[in-house]
């Protein structure tokens, strides 16, 4: 099985990797992805703002969803 994972390698710049992985096999799964400067580096006010962005995404699509069954 083919997994895309995008890696962001700065605010504005996002790199698409495709990984393959044998879901019956976890050694297959990808390791070393994490870039650990940049995870320390992020500040709680940024995590705060990404989960807000990703509670509207999720309210957003819940709502399409809803009015796609309504009709």
């Amino acid at each position: 099985m083919a997994i895309q994972m995008f890696m962001i390698e700065s605010m504005k710049q996002v790199k698409l990797l495709t990984v393959h992985v044998d879901l019956a096999n976890p050694k297959s799964f990808p390791k070393g992805f994490l870039d650990k400067d940049k995870l320390d580096a992020t500040t709680e006010a940024q995590i705060r703002l990404q989960g807000s962005k990703d509670d509207l995404e999720l309210v957003n699509m819940l709502k399409s969803e809803s009015n796609f069954y309504k009709a």
